[in-house]
């Protein structure tokens, strides 16, 4: 879970969590971390049309496959003579 991932790195996300309101799609933003707590509310109304989280979902696999495996950083092979000084920074 992205949840998960995020407690393991100490990170927190806002997420845009699609949702049914009064019967119609609507997105609710969330921010989610180590110390989450959410809560589920029931929509209290039928929903007769298609409701595709889908891509939603894919878009939160991602995010969390890319915490679970951040890219590789390679240090830069200094030349000889190279020196640093604070004005490099």
């Amino acid at each position: 879970m992205y949840a998960t991932s995020l407690a393991r790195t100490g990170q927190a996300a806002t997420v845009r969590i699609p949702v049914i309101k009064d019967g119609l799609p609507a997105t609710v933003e969330f921010v989610i971390g180590p110390a989450s707590q959410l809560i589920v509310e029931d929509a209290g109304v039928e929903y007769d049309a298609d409701f595709d989280d889908g891509p939603f979902l894919e878009q939160l696999a991602e995010r969390r496959d890319r915490l679970d495996n951040p890219p590789k950083v390679e240090p830069r092979a200094r030349d000889v003579g190279d020196s640093l000084s604070l004005d490099d920074f």
